[in-house]
């Protein structure tokens, strides 16, 4: 069984990217019971003007037949977590025709650094670097619950 709990990484994903996010967009985590097509509860859904136009599939990383089962709970989360923000990304520049965040656009980013989850479009640390994601360290790899 997985120790990386999806729904709260989707939560905080939700919380970061919300400050980021050009006007008109937004994610939020597939709720349980939702009939939302190929999304899965634990999944990212990405909306423009309240209307679901994709997703990433933030769950699989973690789940049933683990796809890059190979990978360490660490290395799924940062890739899971690149993903998420590569995959928000293509669409928002697909709907919009422009390049975002900013001009290029900038790769994706995610790595673990001293026990916080760094996600970033482009350098870490620059302007659209997300908020870092406490981890919880020892046996579990799981974002803690901002305190």
């Amino acid at each position: 069984m997985s120790r990386v709990d999806a729904d709260e990484l989707v939560n905080a994903l939700v919380d970061r990217l919300a400050l980021l996010l050009p006007p008109g967009w937004a994610v939020s985590g597939i709720p349980i019971g939702s009939n939302s097509g190929p999304l899965k509860p634990g999944d990212l859904a990405v909306f423009c003007n309240g209307q679901l136009v994709g997703g990433s599939y933030v769950r699989q990383f973690f789940e049933g037949d683990v796809r890059d089962a190979y990978l360490s709970e660490e290395e799924r989360l940062v890739v899971a977590c690149k993903h998420a923000l590569s995959d928000i990304q293509d669409h928002i520049c697909d709907r919009t025709t422009e390049a975002w965040p900013g001009k290029g656009p900038p790769n994706s980013r995610a790595r673990i650094e001293d026990g916080h989850l760094l996600l970033s479009f482009g350098h870490y640390g620059g302007p659209f670097s997300l908020d870092p994601i406490p981890v919880a360290s020892g046996d579990t790899v799981s974002p803690e619950a901002p305190g």
